[in-house]
This record gives structure tokens, C-alpha cells and sequence, in this order.
């Protein structure tokens, strides 16, 4: 009922079946790295109330992040990728965990096509990593090289996101979709001719 109490009548026999059919299930709150403790009393007419101690041990949840996106100006020489691109969600971090942003990790498993990134003004390659706290502080950045029957292809990465404490084969992958924004350039011309001393004004160039 609404006070937690749950009642069952019959005989002994059946009354210790629907007791063995009991399970205990937590509530999916974060414990950070304490214990609880919990009791579930079971009473029975005419006997004492016997008394059942429950510790729920906290777990680890791995680190998850949607894809995102980011927006480039075509020829942009650095672009900051945020937490509209990246954005990990960790249950352990924050006022009721022990984890930091620092410590879920990101790993570069695939280039963009048509740029680079930066990580605190070096160039990152497959394999190489960096932080949430990285990408919070702005330190990752991304520079668009495209041009010409390129120059506004659309572009991407992928990373793989793990929080230290999650076996690596339940790492999240995560894409990183890129729209180049196109920028329109003035018209231009130029020429050279020569010229000839005593030419007519109206020769030939």
C-alpha cells in the first residue's frame, strides 16, 4: 500500500512461498561512493517481527553522450567545440558523486575530412585523447581546410567516451556531425598587357 506495507494471508506453507517469492529491488538513485542501509520487517501473527538488514552498494554508470553537431564558417581558422557538441553525462559527476569532468576521457577514432582539430594549439590524430574538461574550458578546437569542389562538403569526427571506471568495450561512441556555413567572397579580376613607347592609343595589347 501507499505506507510500503505489503499484507498475505493463508497457511504457513503458503505464507513461506509468497515470502520466497519477494524480491528486493533499489531505487535508481545516485549513492555516489556511500552505502546505504535499508530493513524490511516481516511480521507474523502471533510470533515476533523478525528484522532484515539491506545494504545497497553503489555501482559504477557508464559515461554517455548524445551526438552533436557544430556549426563552421567555411574557412574558419579555429572553431570551439563546446558542450553543444559534446556534452558527457556522467551520474558520478557532480555534488553527488566523487567523479570530476576531467576524468571522462575522450578518444579520437576518426579524422575530419576536410580540417583538422587543436587541442591547446596541437594537432590531434586518431588515438589521441582529451576531456570534458577540455572541451568546457574551450581548449578543443576545430579548423576547416576545405576549398574549392570542397569547400563546403560537410564534415565530422567520432570519438569514443569512457569515465576510467567502465570496461572498454562499453565505451560510447560518438559522432560529431560539422556544417560548413558558406561565406560569400567578392568578385575579383586581374591582368597584365604591355605597353610600347609611341604606341597608338588604340593598338592592339
Amino acid at each position: 500500500d501507499a505506507a510500503g506495507v505489503l499484507t498475505f494471508s493463508g497457511s504457513a506453507a503458503e505464507a513461506t512461498d509468497w515470502l520466497n517469492g519477494l524480491r528486493f529491488s533499489a531505487a535508481h538513485t545516485e549513492l555516489g561512493q556511500t552505502a546505504v542501509q535499508t530493513r524490511i520487517t516481516v511480521a507474523v501473527d502471533a510470533l515476533d517481527p523478525v528484522r532484515i538488514d539491506v545494504t545497497v552498494t553503489p555501482t559504477n554508470d557508464p559515461a554517455r553522450a548524445a551526438d552533436g553537431t557544430l556549426a563552421v564558417e567555411e574557412g574558419a581558422s579555429s572553431t570551439v567545440i563546446g558542450r553543444g557538441a559534446l556534452n558527457a553525462i556522467d551520474p558520478e559527476v557532480g555534488p553527488a558523486g566523487t567523479q570530476t569532468t576531467q576524468q571522462l576521457v575522450y578518444a579520437v577514432t576518426a579524422m575530419p575530412q576536410h580540417g583538422y582539430l587543436l587541442l591547446n594549439g596541437q594537432r590531434l590524430g586518431v588515438d589521441s585523447v582529451f576531456t570534458q574538461a577540455d572541451v568546457d574550458a574551450g581548449r578543443l578546437v576545430y579548423v576547416h581546410t576545405g576549398s574549392g569542389t570542397t569547400q563546403n562538403t560537410p564534415d565530422g569526427f567520432r570519438v569514443r567516451l569512457n569515465d576510467g571506471a567502465t570496461p572498454d568495450a562499453l565505451s560510447d561512441d560518438v559522432n560529431v556531425a560539422i556544417t560548413i556555413t558558406p561565406v560569400n567572397l567578392l568578385p575579383s579580376d586581374g591582368g597584365s598587357c604591355i605597353v610600347y613607347e609611341g604606341q597608338p592609343q588604340n593598338a592592339p595589347t
